[in-house]
């Protein structure tokens, strides 16, 4: 899979640490699958999670082993959070920013189903916070109701700098989810990673002898 102007899919399931890899001029990388990246434990016992889960069903994943969802995304998703109704919320970005512009948040529900929910992980906190009827606005089926007070509303507000921000639409998301890796295989021809793992432990070992 050499040949100039091929788009090269590369499995980030299967890779180890951080990815970025530099192939021949002309050729498109597209890193695939799903990275879960687990918030430190210690944050868990902070305010603003506690409300995120008991009040909007947004579960942020504190262990490497609580996802259960079977799904493999194209491109490569990080999945942050999960809900009560078997669905995921993922960012584009490999870890979580509230700065981050560019890290487009979606919603992947139990049927497979990815919809566009914000720009950035600050703006979806505000839909969560400003709009509650976003599940029903965005067509996800579940019967999820937000309940949070009003005390508990204003620290949300406070806390994370929030603004009451309109909802954002975007059909054409150019994200594909396949119910694993074997079914995405089925129209992928994926990159043969065994030779950039080899590389990686090559280097790995390299520096280790310095």
């Amino acid at each position: 899979m050499t040949n100039a102007n091929k788009t090269i899919y590369i499995d980030v399931e299967q890779m180890k640490g951080a990815i970025g890899f530099i192939f021949g001029k002309g050729q498109e990388v597209v890193y695939t699958g799903k990275i879960i990246e687990p918030m430190s434990i210690s944050n868990k016992k902070e305010r603003v999670y506690g409300i995120l889960a008991d009040s909007f069903d947004v579960n942020f994943i504190f262990e490497k082993n609580v996802l259960k969802h079977d799904f493999y995304p194209v491109p490569k998703l990080t999945v942050f959070a999960v809900d009560s109704c078997g669905g995921c919320f993922c960012t584009t970005n490999n870890n979580m920013s509230m700065k981050e512009e560019c890290a487009d948040i979606y919603y992947i529900d139990k049927n497979l189903k990815c919809i566009f929910l914000a720009s950035n992980l600050n703006r979806f906190m505000s839909m969560l916070v400003f709009c509650a009827s976003w599940r029903e606005d965005y067509n996800i089926d579940t019967a999820i109701k937000t309940q949070i007070s009003t005390a508990e509303n204003e620290y949300l507000i406070e806390y994370l700098k929030l603004k009451n921000l309109p909802l954002q639409n975007k059909v054409d998301t150019a994200i594909v989810i396949y119910p694993s890796f074997e079914d995405a295989k089925k129209y992928i021809e994926f990159y043969n990673v065994t030779e950039l793992l080899a590389k990686m432990d090559r280097l790995e070992q390299e520096t280790n002898d310095l």
